[in-house]
């Protein structure tokens, strides 16, 4: 799969990365919004994983933005929590808002990968998945 992480935290995206490509998947990373919809508009992704929380743009209105452009595209979100909310209300609104997964952070390798073999397993399915949290 190629797959697109997006988030402003070095650490995940290289965590991330490294666990993907060791799976055998095909990784590009953005740090913000704008440039991973710069990258969706050049490049074809099977999936993409998305940080709920960003500074240029929300990852929930990025996310919004990605289904209504590329709505077989499926996004699965994750998040560490915010100031108001915790990671599971942000994942949450997420998963009811179109996310194929949710993934708490710190990212747990088997959940992230079994999250990714769920989109393998169904993916003509654009419909929201099951909240995977950890």
């Amino acid at each position: 799969m190629r797959i697109l992480v997006v988030d402003e935290d070095i650490a995940t995206l290289e965590a991330a990365t490294r666990v993907l490509s060791a799976a055998g998947h095909d990784v590009e990373t953005a740090t913000s919004s704008a440039a991973a919809l710069g990258v969706l508009e050049r490049t074809r992704f099977d999936a993409v994983l998305l940080e709920v929380i960003l500074r240029d743009l929300d990852g929930i209105e990025t996310m919004m933005l990605i289904r209504r452009r590329w709505p077989r595209l499926p996004v699965l979100a994750m998040s560490a929590g915010g100031t108001l909310l915790g990671s599971r209300q942000l994942l949450s609104i997420a998963n009811a808002l179109g996310a194929r997964a949710t993934l708490q952070k710190p990212l747990a390798s088997v959940a992230l990968l079994g999250a990714l073999e769920g989109l393998l397993e169904h993916p003509e399915d654009g419909a929201p998945g099951p909240e995977v949290f950890r």
